[in-house]
């Protein structure tokens, strides 16, 4: 962990701190390229050093699942709003008891 400044509370964690923290969790990213983008970052940030490389077999507008560990990380797909709208309301239909031991973070 890095301490944060006293002009900023952000406190950057590295790969295994972040794993620690969000262990048996489930975090969805839900947006257009810029989200995605987030998606990739935050992957990299997981230890996923190639997360957002440039493939060129990949279609561009499609949802993207990873499974780091015990961490499910999402991205879905959604260009416009009523997508996101529509989205949100997926996720959020999803169990509120899940299955034992299994944490979601929207």
């Amino acid at each position: 962990d890095t301490k944060a400044s006293s002009y900023c509370r952000f406190k950057q964690r590295d790969a295994k701190s972040l794993k620690t923290h969000l262990k048996s969790r489930t975090i969805y990213f839900i947006g257009d390229s810029i989200t995605r983008y987030l998606y990739h970052s935050f992957c990299r940030q997981l230890g996923i050093p190639d997360a957002g490389a440039y493939n060129a077999t990949d279609g561009k507008h499609h949802d993207i699942h990873r499974q780091i560990g015990d961490i499910t990380v999402d991205f879905l797909w959604a260009g416009f709003a009523p997508e996101l709208v529509l989205g949100i309301e997926n996720v959020t239909k999803f169990p509120s008891n899940p299955p034992a031991g299994a944490k979601k973070i929207t």
